[in-house]
C-alpha cells in the first residue's frame, strides 16, 4: 500500500453493485478498497478487522441492516468514517441516517469523479450530502436544531452559530469562510460545543440533538 492512500471498505448484499464500486473507486491512485462486506453483521467484523479509514454502507441490508451496522460500529469506538450509500432519498430514511451518525448520504446514482471527492471529503473530517437529498438533510438538520435545545446546554450567540452550520453539513473551512474566523478560533468553539454537549465528534453532536 502506498503511504498516505485512503483506506476503503466497501458494504452492499449485491456482488454486481459490489464490484463495480470497488473499480470505480479503486481507479483512483489515492484509495484502496481493503474489503467488502454483504451484510450488516459483516460489515461490524471487516471494520473491526481491518479498520478502514472510510466505510461505504448500503442502508438497505439482509440480516442486521446498515443503520443497526452503523450504530454499532460507532459505539465500538472506531475511528472509520461511514458513508451511506443508497436508492433511498425519503426524509425517513436520511433522519435514520443521520441519528445513526453517519459522516455522509450519497445516492447510487452518484458518478464516479463525485464518489470519488465525496470519500476524500469525508477521510478529512468533513460531511457530504449528495445534491439531489441536500436541501432536504439541511431542512432537517435545521428543524432538529431548535433556539430552546442550543440554549439548554450554554452555548453562546458565536456557538450556536457554529451549530447552526455543523448541523448543515458544512466542513470545517467552509464554516470558517462563513463566519469570518480562522480554523484554529473555529476549532477552539467546536471543542467548547463538543464538551457543553458532551460530546466528542460532529456525528455524536448530531445525534444528541436529535
Amino acid at each position: 500500500m502506498k503511504k498516505g492512500r485512503i483506506r476503503v471498505l466497501v458494504a452492499d448484499d449485491h456482488p454486481v453493485v459490489r464490484h463495480g464500486l470497488k473499480s470505480i473507486l479503486e481507479l483512483d491512485p489515492r484509495i484502496e478498497v481493503v474489503g467488502e462486506a454483504g451484510d450488516g453483521e459483516e460489515l461490524v467484523r471487516e471494520v473491526e478487522r481491518k479498520s478502514p479509514d472510510v466505510a461505504l454502507v448500503d442502508l438497505r441490508m439482509p440480516g442486521k441492516g446498515g443503520i443497526e451496522a452503523v450504530g454499532s460500529i460507532l459505539a465500538s469506538g472506531s475511528s472509520t468514517r461511514l458513508i451511506a450509500l443508497t436508492a433511498y432519498d425519503e426524509e425517513e430514511y436520511m433522519l435514520e441516517a443521520l441519528r445513526a451518525g453517519v459522516q455522509g448520504y450519497l445516492l447510487k446514482e452518484i458518478d464516479a469523479e463525485a464518489l470519488v471527492s465525496a470519500v476524500e471529503a469525508v477521510f478529512r473530517g468533513e460531511m457530504v450530502l449528495d445534491p439531489r437529498v441536500g436541501k432536504t438533510f439541511q431542512e432537517l438538520a435545521e428543524r432538529s436544531a431548535t433556539p430552546a435545545m442550543r440554549s439548554r446546554y450554554g452555548l453562546t450567540s458565536r456557538e450556536s452559530e457554529v451549530l447552526e452550520l455543523l448541523l448543515q453539513g458544512l466542513g470545517n473551512r467552509e464554516i470558517s469562510e462563513r463566519l469570518f474566523m480562522s480554523v484554529n478560533t473555529l476549532k477552539f468553539h467546536l471543542k467548547n460545543i463538543y464538551g457543553k454537549l458532551g460530546v466528542h465528534s460532529r456525528s455524536e453532536a448530531m445525534r444528541r440533538l436529535r
